[in-house]
């Protein structure tokens, strides 16, 4: 539960700072989509580092990550050498 709080926590984060800094330049909700456009691109690529790691490299170890992605990634390696 606490790796979700500190998910919720980091897009509201990034999607404050987006407003402010766009509010400052008079375009609050373009600041608002660029913080939100931060934190998807944050999460297409730790997406995108499963893929490759699931497809190329099943068998080695899996990517450093932080927060809930690294322990996704810990989770499915361990589930992986279980299974073996």
């Amino acid at each position: 539960m606490r790796l979700w709080s500190r998910e919720l926590w980091r897009l509201v984060w990034l999607a404050a700072l987006g407003t402010c800094l766009g509010w400052l330049l008079g375009a609050a909700g373009l600041g608002l989509a660029a913080g939100l456009a931060v934190c998807l691109f944050y999460h297409l690529r730790q997406l995108r580092e499963l893929y490759l790691w699931l497809t190329l490299h099943p068998h080695d170890e899996p990517p450093a990550a932080r927060g809930m992605w690294g322990e996704l990634f810990d989770r499915l390696y361990r589930y992986q050498r279980v299974s073996v």
